[in-house]
């Protein structure tokens, strides 16, 4: 929810976009806007609304069809779209009904911020976590800073740090996959971002209930 109300307090964003973004006709299906990066790994961006109508929720899918929130700002990053990217298109999105349906199937009962610790990550993500605790134990580093390491993965409920941790996570998977070596000074900046997370701090749960639209 705090990010909504970022949203509706963004001076950067005019009051028309907020608008288009607020009335959006549900079940459309659209294009990302914004060049995808290798470490995005998008395949479909849902836009969501809460059982109170409140929308500007965003929850992507990667190339696996792995889940994971994303803050509004993120989401809104990702389908804004500029003057010279206002043409029509045609509907050549393929397997909607399914893609749809899976999507309907994920964010059945699904509460953003769920306390369950097993939500924040997609399972390549949750690979990379555990191989980063297997690395930090061969190194030898304090158990203290591996635990955190690994709870700050598995439960954190701020967006700001989530983001960063994520990105990190990610890193690790490219660099894996490229059979490159990973540094040990990935496993430092994990715990650096560990040092300003507060395991007590908690958000608002919001039920999420409908699709408002699709993005691929």
């Amino acid at each position: 929810m705090d990010d909504l109300r970022e949203f509706d307090r963004n001076e950067n964003l005019d009051a028309d976009y907020k608008d288009k973004i607020k009335n959006l006709p549900k079940g459309k299906w659209g294009k990302i806007q914004r060049q995808k990066k290798e470490e995005d790994d998008i395949k479909y961006l849902a836009h969501l609304a809460d059982n109170a109508g409140e929308a500007g929720y965003f929850m992507r899918f990667d190339s696996e069809h792995s889940p994971e929130m994303l803050t509004a700002t993120e989401g809104l990053l990702h389908i804004q779209s500029t003057s010279d990217q206002n043409q029509r298109f045609k509907d050549l999105f393929i397997n909607k009904p399914q893609i749809e349906q899976l999507i309907t199937d994920t964010i059945v009962g699904y509460q953003v911020a769920d306390d369950d610790p097993t939500t924040g990550l997609s399972n390549k993500l949750n690979e990379a976590l555990l191989f980063v605790v297997q690395k930090m134990k061969e190194y030898g580093l304090p158990e203290e800073d591996i635990e955190r390491v690994f709870n700050c993965g598995r439960t954190s409920q701020n967006a700001y740090i989530n983001k960063q941790y994520h990105n990190k996570l990610r890193l690790i998977n490219r660099l894996q996959r490229r059979n490159r070596y990973v540094d040990s000074s990935i496993y430092n900046d994990l715990i650096n971002l560990t040092r300003n997370w507060n395991p007590e701090e908690k958000t608002e749960k919001a039920p999420i209930e409908e699709i408002i639209q699709i993005f691929a």
